[in-house]
């Protein structure tokens, strides 16, 4: 399957069909494309799950990571120090990122900060 549909049909089995998805498959076949979006409404998404991301390397532009207050700031820092292609980062609802993902992220989106962090 190309890479560009990827994030459209991991968006149609977790909208229709969330239960079917595993931790294996998601890392396995949907870690890829331009564009991957993770929501804790799967239940499948768990830590290793979000530092698999981290494999998709330069073909990743955007990332966005929903709704995960638990996973600790460092788990997302991990992630965003090895995706030099990304340009849109959403961490809606995760509560625990701060200061160890900022810093990644001014290294990976250095024109989305200030010079000062």
């Amino acid at each position: 399957m190309p890479d560009n549909l990827v994030p459209k049909l991991f968006a149609m089995l977790r909208s229709t069909c969330p239960q079917i998805l595993t931790n294996a498959m998601i890392t396995s076949y949907f870690l890829r494309g331009p564009s991957i979006v993770l929501t804790s409404d799967v239940l499948a998404v768990n830590k290793i799950t979000i530092s698999a991301v981290a494999g998709a390397g330069n073909s990743l532009h955007e990332l966005h990571l929903i709704g995960f207050v638990k996973f600790a700031d460092s788990v997302f820092a991990t992630v965003l120090s090895s995706m030099p292609s990304l340009r849109v980062l959403v961490l809606r609802g995760c509560a625990q990122s701060g200061v160890c993902h900022c810093r990644g992220c001014r290294t990976v989106l250095p024109f989305a900060f200030d010079r000062e962090l």
